[in-house]
């Protein structure tokens, strides 16, 4: 049954609450595509993260899908609206294609690089030749899509959720984040055609509820949470420095030498000397930021150690990753560090608490 003869037996009120809900829904996705997208402009000229940019036209291909679909539904014959419907299917596809291959640029999903960008390509070059000739299976066929990209999306979010949850104390926006997409999920299967036909168009109206209600909180959870190169950070670290509070420097590990960096005694005594600094001058927790040009230096002062990471960029999640170091530092070394008597020794197992926080909890 198509659209149009279930409209006909659907009240005028039911259909209008179907172009209602669509419409705002619609509108909430070019307006999260459009604030990404600013986001991702404001940074580019300091930073090559690109995450941003693919969400912006993953969220931009949603909505026009939806855009293509009411055109199908609502304002086009019969006879021409599988056609309609397919240029909406393929928006979409495009726009996830185009999305796995920007984040697989951007991080590592997989061992092989752009594995499922390759995978999403030859099935795309499938379904563009279902679309010239056999286009009644093009909406079979877009279902596959879905299955590898929601394997690739699991795969890159469970990546994604481990470096959130190992940078931040919170986990409430991660859980929001997760229950938005389900309601996307279910809200999208329960429109497709097959389900209106078989239980009524009611149930395209509630899963036309359940996108918007998922779209809301995704709203929401693309303003609550940080930009995504503090989920990569890596790329901003220059080096990581430990010392006391008398400037001997107890650990160091240079992450990207620079040819203008001084040798590490020099910078334990300037370290010390700024910290000292201002800590009579900020009481933020033992934290103080100093920032040059894509020159960034993060300063934590414990009870015993001190904490520097010299870096591109002020992320959130550096300052959780130093101030936790340290810590973990002083809980493990306090009894040498309270009248310590300068065996350097004693601090070589410092590189597996620099492990455990860097590295370990973040893969």
């Amino acid at each position: 049954m198509l659209y149009q003869e279930t409209f006909i037996k659907s009240s005028n009120e039911l259909r209008e609450l179907t172009l209602f809900v669509e419409w705002v829904f619609i509108f909430i996705c070019f307006e999260l595509g459009m604030i990404l997208m600013l986001k991702f402009i404001k940074i580019r000229k300091k930073t090559n993260y690109i995450q941003e940019l693919a969400y912006s036209i993953l969220i931009f291909s949603y909505g026009g899908q939806w855009i293509w679909f009411l055109i199908a539904d609502f304002y086009t014959p019969v006879s021409n609206r599988h056609d309609v419907l397919n240029v909406g299917y393929f928006f979409l596809i495009l726009g996830a294609f185009i999305f796995i291959v920007l984040i697989e640029k951007d991080t590592q999903v997989s061992k092989i690089k752009y594995l499922f960008s390759a995978i999403y390509l030859i099935t795309l070059c499938i379904y563009m030749i279902a679309f010239f000739t056999e286009r009644y299976l093009t909406q079979t066929l877009s279902d596959y899509f879905w299955y590898i990209f929601l394997l690739f999306y699991m795969l890159y979010f469970k990546n994604l959720a481990k470096r959130y949850t190992a940078t931040r104390r919170s986990k409430k926006s991660l859980y929001i984040g997760i229950i938005a997409l389900f309601l996307l999920f279910f809200g999208y299967t329960m429109t497709s055609d097959f389900l209106t036909q078989s239980y009524g168009f009611g149930f395209r109206v509630f899963g036309d509820i359940l996108q918007l209600i998922g779209w809301i909180i995704l709203y929401y959870f693309f303003l609550s949470v940080p930009r995504f190169s503090e989920f990569e950070w890596e790329r901003n670290v220059n080096s990581v420095f430990l010392m006391t509070k008398s400037g001997l420097n107890i650990f160091s590990k240079i992450l990207r030498p620079d040819n203008n960096m001084p040798n590490t005694s020099l910078i334990s005594g300037a370290i010390a000397a700024i910290s000292m600094m201002l800590d009579c001058l900020t009481d933020f927790e033992g934290m103080s930021v100093i920032k040059k040009p894509e020159k960034i230096t993060i300063i934590y002062s414990g009870k015993f150690v001190t904490g520097v990471i010299f870096c591109k960029d002020d992320l959130t999640s550096l300052r959780t990753l130093l101030q936790q170091f340290v810590v973990r530092t002083e809980q493990i070394y306090e009894p040498f560090l309270d009248g310590w008597l300068g065996n350097f020794s004693v601090f070589e197992p410092i590189e597996n608490i620099y492990r455990e926080i860097f590295i370990e909890q973040c893969k």
